[in-house]
């Protein structure tokens, strides 16, 4: 990222975390609405992926999924699933192909209370998901076999309980071994003190993204035509 970045720090971070070769915790940028946490994340990726089209690093195109608006772990499991094979946005999957349909249904295990209570057959020990995810990443499929990345951004202005949220991206961290960054308005988040127990266990590292208006400036300018403009 450029040099002048005041959050090149945790462009650094995290460049050194997707590297671990077992990370076992996830990491969290954390800041109010506006500051920026979007737009450097987005940066972040985009050179990210330069770098493992470029120089041939093992590492797979990082996955981001906004959490706006999901309001079940199934619509999360199929857009995860979507970016995993983006056949399912073509206009295929759209005119009603069940892409999905080939996907096995199995089981996610998960001790969390209030997703099993949610469990129509009351087992407490498992939820049943039209999709598990958690396999899925494990398979010798070339779309997934690599090194893993999954960004979650907007955590909270998703409809999903925040604790079950959690325990939800704990599957991947401790089954997967995938690399887990989340963005989130802490301040926003409901059921804080229930959500902060949980986030110490799963989050290793929180970092604060500051304001950068120069730099959003600077990426802005350098877009192509921007800089032929002429002013009168």
């Amino acid at each position: 990222m450029n040099k002048k970045n005041i959050n090149e720090h945790i462009a650094q971070f995290l460049n050194y975390y997707v590297s671990l070769p077992d990370s076992r915790y996830a990491v969290m940028l954390a800041g109010s609405w506006g500051c920026g946490k979007t737009f450097f994340i987005k940066k972040w990726k985009e050179q990210l992926e330069g770098k493992i089209k470029n120089e041939k690093i093992k590492i797979a195109n990082p996955i981001y999924v906004s959490l706006f608006g999901l309001s079940s772990l199934k619509e999360l499991n199929e857009a995860i699933t979507r970016e995993v094979y983006p056949i399912l946005k073509s206009k295929i999957y759209k005119r009603g192909k069940q892409a999905l349909s080939a996907i096995s249904k199995v089981t996610i295990k998960c001790d969390l209370p209030s997703i099993a209570s949610s469990v129509s057959d009351g087992n407490p020990n498992e939820i049943n998901l039209e999709l598990d995810l958690v396999s899925l990443f494990k398979t010798d499929s070339n779309n997934v076999q690599k090194n893993r990345i999954i960004i979650f951004d907007d955590f909270e202005r998703c409809k999903i309980d925040s604790v079950d949220m959690l325990g939800y991206i704990n599957q991947f961290v401790e089954h997967s071994n995938i690399r887990i960054i989340i963005l989130c308005y802490e301040d926003e988040v409901p059921n804080k003190k229930e959500y902060d127990k949980f986030k110490e266990k799963l989050v290793g590292r929180t970092f604060h993204i500051e304001p950068d208006t120069m730099s959003a400036i600077e990426d802005f300018c350098q877009e192509p035509g921007i800089n032929q403009l002429k002013l009168d």
